[in-house]
């Protein structure tokens, strides 16, 4: 099916374009939230292009949620209720309900089958931010599970007398954030790539 026109949004820099036949996508999206899914067109890639002309050198990826406060009006920030949020504020809810959960399952790791089992789950684990932004709150995930599944990687070389499976062993696959400003989600998906 051809795609769908995204409605305007009120106070963006520039208008929301209509989508392409052909969406560039750098990562797959659960097929339930693939009707969320805006694709990163050429008049968003021109309109990420001067944005970040803006922005000073170099160009690290905390910017891109500054980079899309910067691109919406402030009324029309307060009316959508979009903020920047701080990785400090990011890594406060990753901690407890990610980062240290499996950090207290890999320190309890004892036998191969203790790692098979943690690394079916590591590989079968998906993470969802339903308001997700420019996708700050992805980005620090996909850090997290990289840092666990290099933790379970040398767990296994310790204890696991065959060698560890071809990785990876985490992907983008497992992300997903819903996202109704194309912008934001445009910046979401260069977020992810360049972190992966």
């Amino acid at each position: 099916s051809a795609p769908r026109s995204a409605p305007a949004t009120p106070g963006t820099r520039s208008c929301t374009p209509a989508l392409a036949a052909e969406p560039t996508t750098l990562f797959t999206l659960h097929p339930a939230l693939a009707s969320f899914a805006q694709p990163l067109t050429p008049a968003l890639v021109r309109e990420l292009q001067h944005l970040a002309d803006e922005l000073p050198r170099p160009l690290v990826l905390p910017d891109l949620g500054a980079l899309f406060a910067r691109a919406l009006h402030p009324a029309t920030r307060h009316r959508l209720g979009a903020h920047f949020t701080r990785e400090q504020a990011i890594l406060r809810v990753l901690g407890p309900t990610i980062v240290r959960p499996w950090q207290r399952r890999l320190a309890l790791l004892r036998s191969p089958a203790d790692l098979e089992r943690s690394l079916a789950a590591l590989r079968s684990y998906t993470i969802l931010d339903p308001a997700c932004g420019c996708g700050d709150v992805l980005h620090a995930a996909l850090r997290a599970m990289l840092a666990i599944a290099a933790d379970l990687r040398s767990r296994w070389l310790a204890l696991h007398p065959a060698p560890p499976p071809a990785g990876p062993w985490f992907t983008l696959a497992q992300l997903h954030g819903i996202e109704q400003n194309p912008l934001a989600a445009a910046l979401a998906r260069a977020s992810l790539q360049l972190a992966h």
